[in-house]
């Protein structure tokens, strides 16, 4: 395997997963995907379908845009919550597909959180929504906030228990938007032009960022960070067909 990326928050842009999947194809790498592949855009189930279809190359976590496309599969109609969240497209293609109803225990036994050990020794945690893991890798008591988080920003970093070794990786927040949510973000972009890249904040003394933001916003931006976990670079894919011009 030649590289370990990871990327979040495709909702349903699907020429910015066709970038994803000819890097990942041209030298037979592996992709984690925290979430949100659905919703928003028009191609939210083809991709979530084609991302099931090849674990060869591709690991979904579960994002709080695939709970909403679960629940609303569950009654057979567009819930409020997810219709307000840009899920009527997608529950549109997946009945224009058949209404398999597969998809719900499929989505339903996705991972909520995953670890991934990189070539540095590091324990990267993959979630959604991210989180702020305590010492001993303690995890929070409720499912919803691996998906729905965003009260995690400012904690400070425990680094005691083994810690300092630990990154959280997620999604869900768009970079973009960062400022509503994480004052370090507030502070340091004070009067700049929103990145399009990835965030690494929640730094210790030496510099190091324990956690790191990729969800690129691509709905809005056109842009989708796509990140090597065991070098920490990134590689921001840009759609230039985007419906936001910057």
């Amino acid at each position: 395997m030649s590289h370990v990326y990871c990327c979040s928050d495709l909702h349903g842009q699907y020429d910015l997963w066709e970038m994803v999947k000819n890097i990942v194809y041209a030298d037979n790498s592996f992709c984690y995907i925290l979430g949100d592949c659905v919703d928003r855009g028009p191609a939210g189930f083809k991709i979530l379908k084609e991302v099931l279809e090849d674990s060869e190359h591709f690991f979904l976590i579960c994002g709080n845009h695939e709970q909403m496309f679960a629940d609303s599969m569950r009654i057979k109609h567009c819930t409020r919550l997810h219709c307000a969240n840009g899920g009527q497209s997608t529950f549109d293609e997946w009945k224009t597909n058949g209404s398999d109803r597969k998809y719900i225990d499929i989505i339903d036994n996705l991972p909520k959180w995953y670890r991934y050990d990189n070539k540095n020794g590091e324990v990267v945690i993959l979630s959604h929504s991210g989180f702020t893991p305590g010492p001993h890798l303690g995890f929070p008591e409720f499912e919803d906030d691996f998906i729905w988080n965003r009260d995690h920003f400012d904690d400070e970093w425990d680094e005691k228990g083994g810690m300092d070794n630990v990154v959280m990786v997620h999604g869900h927040t768009p970079v973009p938007l960062l400022s509503h949510y994480c004052y370090e973000y507030m502070c340091e972009m004070s009067g700049k032009k929103a990145s399009h890249g990835a965030y690494f904040y929640c730094k210790d003394p030496s510099g190091k960022a324990h956690k790191i933001d990729i969800d690129g916003g691509c709905f809005f931006t056109g842009s989708l960070p796509l990140i090597d976990l065991d070098t920490w670079e990134q590689n921001v894919l840009f759609d230039t067909n985007s419906i936001f011009e910057d």
